[in-house]
């Protein structure tokens, strides 16, 4: 991983089976290149950080990951006892590590293929299992980031300008 000191301007916690590759895909199969493609797009396009909130964090080879999303993967979810037939799993995952953190305040998108995963009120973008990210996931999750952090700074300059009265 990365070394990261401060504070992310947006955070993206990546799922890979059933976004990176179809949820089936054999070894060959895996981590399709345009997959890694519209990843690396949205992490541009909103100045964003990796978390790792995968089965694969468990992987030794983080560093192989890494180089593919160009460094940005800064950590990695809590790995408790595995089980991912609970209700909103990887939600609690991501609500550990960032209160862990002390960045509950950031705003931050989960891209997974399992909204069990997820309360339906939370920051998840749900992809089809069976092919993983489009470009037109991309694209949509490009505009709901940009809406988070528009959102997010709207309200900060407003509590910035009831202070200064």
């Amino acid at each position: 991983m990365s070394a990261f000191s401060g504070q992310p301007e947006f955070l993206v916690f990546l799922d890979f089976d059933g976004v990176l590759h179809p949820v089936r895909a054999n070894e060959h199969e895996r981590f399709k290149p345009e997959a890694i493609y519209f990843v690396n797009r949205i992490l541009d396009a909103l100045n964003a950080k990796i978390v790792l909130s995968t089965a694969w964090r468990m992987d030794s080879d983080i560093e192989k990951f890494n180089a593919w999303f160009k460094g940005r993967i800064i950590g990695s979810t809590p790995i408790h006892e595995l089980d991912l037939t609970a209700q909103h799993v990887r939600f609690k995952e991501a609500m550990n590590f960032l209160t862990d953190k002390n960045w509950l305040h950031v705003p931050w998108i989960a891209i997974d293929d399992k909204r069990m995963h997820f309360p339906e009120s939370s920051p998840a973008f749900i992809t089809d299992a069976k092919v993983g990210i489009t470009s037109n996931d991309a694209d949509n999750i490009i505009l709901i980031g940009r809406s988070m952090k528009f959102a997010q700074q709207s309200l900060l300059d407003a509590i910035n300008q009831r202070s200064s009265v």
